[in-house]
């Protein structure tokens, strides 16, 4: 999630469950993954979803030919609920300029 749209909002991280603050670094809120994806917590680590993980590019980067699409997912995959773009604001997006949209419903 991280890589895809960008670190978790530190103020987020704060407000975690106690019970998930173990998975998160306590200066600077970054998610401890992989560090805490296995071994510790019982499960058999798996290498191969890793690698997975690392080959994702930021979405901004993945979407550089489509800059229309681009500027509509990128604020719409937002971690931070609050600064996430909403359905309804998205429909005023360039992106559907050209779209029959009905925006009472």
């Amino acid at each position: 999630m991280e890589r895809l749209s960008g670190p978790i909002p530190m103020a987020m991280a704060r407000k975690a469950d106690h019970g998930a603050e173990e998975f998160f670094e306590r200066d600077t809120g970054r998610l401890r993954w992989p560090e805490l994806s296995g071994g510790e917590r019982g499960r058999k680590r798996d290498y191969r979803a890793e690698d997975e993980v690392e080959r994702v590019r930021p979405l901004a980067e993945r979407l550089s030919d489509d800059a229309l699409l681009r500027d509509l997912l990128v604020p719409m995959f937002r971690i931070d609920p609050a600064e996430r773009l909403t359905a309804r604001d998205a429909l005023s997006f360039p992106y559907f300029k050209n779209c029959d949209i009905n925006h009472e419903s």
